[in-house]
């Protein structure tokens, strides 16, 4: 149950954006604010994690960054695998 949690949790996220778009999340921070956070997740993205990677697993920049990518476009192809299913389960319960 809690890995299902970490998978679930941002399809979840994904559906409230896509249902209450009009609400427009975050629209109560100033738009500084909400820069300041998108930088900083876009730093940890691209400044942290592939130092962390290449502590860790070791190996060259560039096989580093090559995994990175590859990392992500797993990540979103698995994100986009289970939007099926989780509409299917919904459906299945009404």
């Amino acid at each position: 149950m809690p890995r299902a949690f970490f998978v679930f949790l941002p399809l979840f996220a994904l559906f409230l954006e896509l249902l209450y778009r009009a609400g427009r999340v975050g629209s109560y921070l100033p738009a500084p604010v909400r820069a300041v956070i998108g930088l900083t997740l876009a730093g940890w993205l691209f400044a942290y994690l592939p130092i962390a990677l290449r502590q860790v697993y070791g190996g060259s920049r560039l096989m580093t960054g090559v995994k990175l990518v590859t990392l992500g476009v797993l990540y979103v192809l698995a994100l986009f695998s289970f939007i099926p299913v989780i509409i299917g389960a919904a459906l299945l319960e009404f």
